[in-house]
């Protein structure tokens, strides 16, 4: 459960820089 908590976590990072 954890690997997807990490993942999720990369994912949010890498759709914020996105985002700006």
């Amino acid at each position: 459960m954890e690997n997807i908590w990490n993942e999720l976590n990369t994912l949010s990072q890498h759709s914020l820089i996105t985002q700006i």
